[in-house]
């Protein structure tokens, strides 16, 4: 998956000026994305895929740089790898040439079943550095033929409450990139939801996104924002009723991460129901300022010219932010009701 860093501001800003819709400016992206290859030099966060920029990197709140150049705090003894002939002594390598090692083959994918068998462990072992399991899973999911299972085991990954935060992320967005394509046309290609060797079915993986929606963690933020695009680009019938019911669990959660909060407000502005101004509206005076500025911006998109009055009352609390998200939505609400007179 492709790796950036927080440079992905700059795509922020574009949005704000293109729709002048989510005042999220200041947000970063927090998952795995697939295509820039992480070496041991690399101290850069991975991303959310820029395909997904208009929620993903104006979204989630970014994770520190060390959590993935580091190996994880207490992690358990490392696992026994089934060894291929290409690396007969890898565990003895240092840890900068066992990165580069794998780096340098995640884009083959034509690799031998036992390093498969190799990159299945590694990638499945908690106590390897979160780089290096990104990196083989990078490699595990550019294989043709698929490899059986793989995306069984990502899915117990991403439910696991013993794996790290930033980890169970990570296999949320390995999952979308291989079961959810971006902008495809026709027949998803390789290992797929409904895949017979994938192992895993359409309904387990939704059921995946809706449990890790519901939890408590940043993560719930990429999952919800996985499940709306499940439903826009796949054309996957997900329940309004209950995908808003996690929305509103989500932002009414005391101990949700902020991240998915925001999240949430920027999946309710995309998805463009009116009738979710009410929720956006209950928002407005949250003592987060975050929260202020993405319910802001998503009443901007759902909201009428009533709403102006009390979006111009919002309090700003030394936020710029906020004061940019207040002047884009009346922006946008007096431009749609000129619209609707003329």
């Amino acid at each position: 998956m492709r790796s950036s860093s927080v440079a992905i501001i700059v795509v922020v800003l574009g949005l704000v000026c293109a729709a002048a819709a989510f005042g999220l400016w200041r947000s970063h992206g927090s998952g795995p994305a697939p295509d820039r290859p992480e070496t041991a030099s690399s101290t850069s966060v991975p991303v959310a895929p820029p395909s997904a920029a208009v929620l993903a990197s104006a979204t989630a709140k970014p994770t520190p740089a060390t959590t993935t150049a580091l190996p994880q705090p207490n992690a358990p003894p490392p696992r026994t790898l089934r060894t291929p002939p290409e690396f007969p002594d890898f565990e003895t390598w240092p840890s900068e040439r066992q990165l580069n090692a794998i780096t340098d083959i995640q884009r083959n994918p034509h690799l031998s079943p036992a390093m498969r068998d190799f990159l299945v462990d590694l990638a499945s072992d908690p106590s390897r550095r979160a780089v290096m399991r990104n990196n083989a899973a990078n490699a595990l999911g550019v294989q043709d033929p698929p490899v059986s299972g793989w995306l069984g085991k990502l899915a117990d990954q991403a439910l696991d409450p013993a794996e790290t935060p930033i980890w169970r992320d990570y296999a949320l967005q390995h999952l979308a990139d291989q079961l959810v394509p971006r902008g495809e046309v026709g027949p998803p290609r390789g290992d797929f939801i409904g895949s017979p060797d994938s192992g895993l079915d359409r309904q387990r993986y939704i059921a995946v996104l809706a449990s890790v929606a519901a939890s408590n963690k940043t993560i719930a933020g990429t999952a919800l924002l996985h499940l709306d695009r499940l439903s826009r680009e796949r054309g996957v019938s997900i329940d309004r009723v209950e995908f808003r019911a996690l929305i509103l669990r989500v932002l009414q959660g005391n101990d949700v991460d902020v991240g998915a909060k925001v999240t949430a407000f920027g999946i309710l502005g995309m998805r463009g129901d009116v009738t979710d101004a009410a929720i956006a509206r209950q928002y407005l005076k949250d003592g987060d300022a975050d929260v202020r500025r993405s319910a802001v911006a998503a009443l901007g998109l759902l909201g009428t010219d009533a709403d102006i009055a009390a979006i111009e009352a919002v309090e700003v609390g030394g936020d710029p932010s906020v004061e940019m998200a207040k002047k884009a939505a009346c922006k946008r609400l007096s431009e749609r009701r000129a619209s609707q007179t003329e």
